[in-house]
């Protein structure tokens, strides 16, 4: 699954940036793959526990407040390899 490969991806990263980090990169970065992770992996156990979940671009607070998990889907299209595991 498409989520599941972005969750390992983020994990990753964190991983490298605790382990070594470099001065010349901003420390924002680690935050933004912290929340970044958590969206995913808050979307991740949405979907295999059967819960509906939209992928929605400027209805963020309509699609919460109707119930939906969502994530978004602008950035996917240089990341997919397997567009059916999504």
């Amino acid at each position: 699954m498409f989520l599941d490969e972005q969750v390992a991806n983020l994990k990753r990263r964190l991983k490298n940036i605790e382990e070594r980090p470099r001065a010349e990169y901003l420390k924002c970065n680690k935050l933004r793959f912290e929340a970044e992770l958590e969206s995913y992996l808050d979307v991740v156990e949405s979907a295999k526990s059967g819960k509906t979940f939209a992928m929605l671009h400027g209805l963020e607070q309509l699609s919460r407040s109707l119930g939906f998990k969502q994530t978004g889907y602008i950035d996917w299209g240089d990341r997919v390899r397997d567009p059916s595991g999504i």
